[in-house]
């Protein structure tokens, strides 16, 4: 009977460990989860994130964590030597342009372009660039919970906190007529054209190089820099500068017109977002059913000699888009 005991309580027992459940990675605590990931390189984060996604958030906040933290190391100083002020310049560039996609539904776009651009030792300013063409064109690409007119007014929104942060900004006019709202900026010793124009340039291409030329040009302006370029996007090629500091009657301008269709409640947040009233810890939410289009067209003024066209048409969102976002949607 002792033996017969004895095997009954063993089976019992080996029973129990087969309906445990396996140990998985994301059972280990988080810190030495963390311990583990600050030893990890590009590759091997990319691979740890395909793990689960359960792991792909544990990774994204580690991510986030360790921007903020390398946030907090370039803040002002007394003293910061030449590469220190144009870091902390680069991170606040980086923060206007993504401080208005702070929804969750982007967590794991930003995490994954912040671990490229943390990839280098060195950041300069192709690396903001690099970051900005994989944000932009990640949230062009995926599918997302938020619906496709408030991530291109969010984009809008970005597009305005940067320009705000020009020293030569300023606002030529704005006003609603019974068809849309307009707004006209202007960029003093600024210049935007194009050489040679594909006319079949996409409109995401547009959008995102577009955002990261005006980029560059910030960046540059608070270095006080002297910059001219040139860049290639999908066949075409564009050609910019920026004059910080001249004082020469007539430098190149660069002026930008918006034209926005939508929800008063929504016109009226655009202008505290131009003017530099609104409170970016309030996130505006877009009325049910409400409808937004816009478009954005640019005009370089007293240029360079070469330049084939200095100005641009960019869409924002144009309605067909909603229909064919809605179609797609609904075929899911």
């Amino acid at each position: 009977m002792f033996g017969t005991g004895h095997n009954g309580s063993m089976d019992v027992h080996m029973k129990d460990s087969q309906e445990k459940e396996p140990v998985r990675l994301t059972d280990l605590p988080v810190e030495i989860l963390e311990m583990v990931m600050s030893h990890l390189g590009l590759y091997h984060h990319k691979l740890l994130r395909m793990v689960s996604e359960d792991m792909k958030h544990i990774n994204n906040s580690y991510i986030m964590h360790r921007h903020k933290c390398y946030e907090f190391a370039h803040r002002e100083k007394p003293t910061e030597s030449d590469r220190e002020y144009g870091v902390r310049m680069m991170l606040q560039v980086i923060r206007c342009s993504t401080c208005y996609f702070a929804d969750k539904d982007y967590e794991s776009v930003l995490a994954i372009s912040l671990l490229f651009f943390h990839d280098s030792v060195y950041q300069t300013v192709d690396h903001l660039s690099q970051f900005l063409v994989q944000f932009l064109f990640r949230l062009e690409d995926r599918v997302f919970k938020n619906p496709l007119q408030v991530r291109r007014l969010q984009y809008t929104l970005s597009l305005f906190s940067l320009l705000r942060q020009f020293r030569n900004f300023r606002i030529l006019r704005f006003g609603s007529t019974p068809f849309h709202w307009t707004l006209e900026v202007e960029l003093n010793n600024t210049f935007i054209g194009i050489i040679n124009r594909n006319e079949l340039t996409g409109g995401a291409y547009k959008r995102t190089y577009f955002m990261v030329i005006i980029a560059e040009l910030l960046l540059h302006e608070k270095k006080n820099q002297n910059f001219s370029a040139q860049k290639e996007a999908d066949g075409t090629l564009y050609t910019y500068g920026i004059l910080p500091n001249s004082k020469a009657k007539r430098n190149s301008r660069l002026q930008l017109k918006f034209l926005v269709q939508g929800p008063q409640n929504l016109i009226d947040f655009l202008q505290n977002v131009i003017t530099g009233k609104d409170d970016p810890s309030k996130p505006f939410n877009m009325p049910p059913e409400s409808v937004f289009s816009g478009h954005i067209t640019t005009r370089g003024l007293r240029g360079p000699q070469f330049v084939y066209n200095g100005d641009m048409d960019i869409s924002i969102l144009k309605f067909s888009e909603l229909e064919d976002w809605s179609d797609s949607e609904a075929s899911l």
